[in-house]
């Protein structure tokens, strides 16, 4: 009998792809860091009030989407003007269950709003963890779990990333692991899962269609991609179309990003007063999607013309650096788009660089608005360091990548 077990056993692993046979198992502190940081961020999020202008949004999406879901993009949410829900309807469902659960249980609405962004913080550390071996593994699910760049989006200000990044991070991760013939359909389908939340993780394309064996493969991919948001958005683009296309023009706002106050330095001033743009920032914004993608594609062709032996999380790491660099707008949630692929690319040190260097700038941000303008000076010197570290990380990346191909 043991000797019959064992031939079934052999017979089945060899069905298995050689890469999950090999495949690590998960260390057990990875599991305790991964509880850990999902404890910190629930005591966060039951004990804080969360970013004031995004949760006054969250807020006031739910009885909309009680009322009548499909006015939710012809519907004033929050407190600006003329500003409906800006992003595609993905997060609709998870809106609706917090407002259910709270009206049934007592809890803050805003609180269980942010449980499933701190599930997908665990989610994001499992992945980048699953992707490494041994001290790397938790020392990547390390940099997630307790990570602050990550513990205040999902477990303070509430932001819809997370969720929006966890399946493009999948789709990177497990490239590899997936089945040949479908490989593309089901990557596609994880990153059109996240662009139903956010359209963001759509410039993830760009590091896994290299990696595509045929143009079919290609299209296959971009199409599964596109047909997750489409869907979703279908009944709102049939109710309220030009209010929805309207809500999806949003792109955040002028000045916020490192690059801006390297151009202006007067916007190192806007946690305590408000900035007027020069013109060369308002031409920067203006065509802010035209430029980042413009240069993400010339960074996806450039690592393609240096070598085939570019992995996609080694391209998505170098692409969300090139982000970074180049775009007008950024926020602190923006982060959490690029530091899983880093980590993927057995990145771990500049992933810490970046957040050690965030912190500063984070804090400040996150308690403005500020009386003393002395806050500005260290505010916008952070920030411009933040800067640096993107661009000589983008370096560092090229360079490595570069002597790897000659050896």
């Amino acid at each position: 009998m043991t000797v019959c077990a064992a031939a079934v056993e052999r017979a089945g692993d060899a069905d298995i792809p050689a890469e999950r046979q090999n495949a690590p198992s998960m260390p057990r502190s990875v599991w305790v860091l991964v509880a850990a940081g999902t404890l910190i961020r629930l005591l966060l999020a039951f004990t804080t009030d969360g970013q004031p202008y995004d949760m006054e949004v969250a807020r006031e999406l739910f009885p909309v989407l009680d009322r009548s879901p499909l006015d939710v993009y012809a519907t004033r949410i929050g407190p600006g003007e003329g500003i409906a829900w800006p992003y595609p309807p993905g997060f609709f469902p998870f809106a609706y269950l917090a407002g259910q659960l709270s009206d049934l249980t007592g809890l803050g609405y805003g609180a269980l709003l942010r449980v499933p962004l701190i599930a997908a913080d665990a989610g994001i550390a499992l992945v980048v963890a699953s992707a490494a071996k041994g001290r790397r593994a938790v020392a990547a699910a390390a940099l997630v779990a307790l990570g602050p760049s990550f513990i205040v989006i999902s477990g303070y200000h509430g932001q819809i990333d997370p969720l929006a990044i966890l399946p493009a991070v999948a789709a990177v991760a497990f490239w590899d692991r997936m089945p040949g013939p479908r490989r593309a359909l089901y990557a596609g389908l994880l990153v059109g899962a996240g662009c139903a939340i956010k359209t963001t993780p759509i410039y993830v394309l760009l590091a896994l269609l290299p990696s595509v064996r045929s143009w079919r493969e290609a299209v296959t991919m971009v199409a599964a991609a596109a047909a997750v948001p489409l869907a979703l958005m279908a009944p709102f683009l049939a109710h309220t179309p030009h209010e929805l296309i309207d809500a999806l023009k949003y792109h955040g706002f002028r000045g916020t990003s490192p690059l801006s106050i390297l151009l202006q330095p007067e916007f190192a001033e806007q946690l305590t007063r408000l900035v007027t743009p020069g013109r060369l920032v308002s031409w920067i914004y203006e065509h802010g999607p035209a430029i980042v993608t413009v240069t993400l594609t010339a960074v996806a062709l450039l690592t393609t013309r240096l070598g085939r032996g570019w992995s996609p999380a080694e391209r998505a790491g170098l692409l969300w650096l090139a982000f970074y660099i180049v775009t007008p707008v950024f926020f602190f949630q923006y982060l959490v788009w690029g530091l899983p692929f880093l980590l993927l690319a057995d990145r771990g040190r500049l992933v810490l660089a970046v957040q050690v260097v965030a912190l500063l700038p984070t804090v400040l941000f996150y308690r403005a608005p500020w009386e003393d303008e002395a806050v500005a000076w260290p505010y916008g010197g952070a920030m411009l360091a933040l800067w640096v570290v993107f661009v000589l990380g983008f370096v560092l990346v090229l360079r490595d990548r570069r002597r790897e191909a000659v050896a």
